[in-house]
């Protein structure tokens, strides 16, 4: 059952969290079939992570810098790449870190899991092939290896 679904870019830019009585989240299914549809929505704004900002601005730096033809170019990909795949894993524990600040103190029955899909494992792998490749480049002297 999934409460709401927040993709890598409403990470990035900040995203709404859809309270009860929205069509988007769980509970808002269940409230909109009653009878009372004078409920209050309630969407609070979530700030950005910038954790992701920063794999997302590091992710386009390292796509621009593996476009030059120079050692420049080559050392700019193993760097953006190696940060953006540290941003990614930090993303992972400040959101879970983020959650578990939030139920702290709660009702001890209520159990959030966040889960990430497999397009975020794969980003993540690619950033760390883009850091392999551009390292691999950046020991020839700046010339493509591929």
């Amino acid at each position: 059952m999934s409460l709401q679904k927040v993709n890598g870019l409403e990470l990035a830019t900040g995203f709404h969290i859809k309270g009860p009585g929205s069509n988007d989240s769980f509970a808002g299914t269940f409230e909109n079939g009653t009878a009372n549809n004078e409920l209050k929505k309630k969407e609070d704004r979530k700030d950005p992570n910038a954790f992701a900002l920063g794999a997302l601005v590091l992710g386009v730096a390292g796509f621009l810098l593996s476009m030059l033809n120079n050692k420049a170019g080559a050392g700019g990909g193993l760097v953006t790449g190696a940060l953006a795949t540290v941003a990614m894993i930090g993303l992972i524990i400040d959101i879970k870190a983020d959650i578990n600040d939030q139920l702290l103190g709660k009702d001890p029955d209520i159990s959030i899991a966040v889960e990430f899909t497999v397009w975020f494992f794969l980003s993540l792998l690619s950033f760390l092939a883009a850091a392999y490749f551009s390292y691999r480049r950046w020991k020839q002297g700046g010339t493509p290896t591929i």
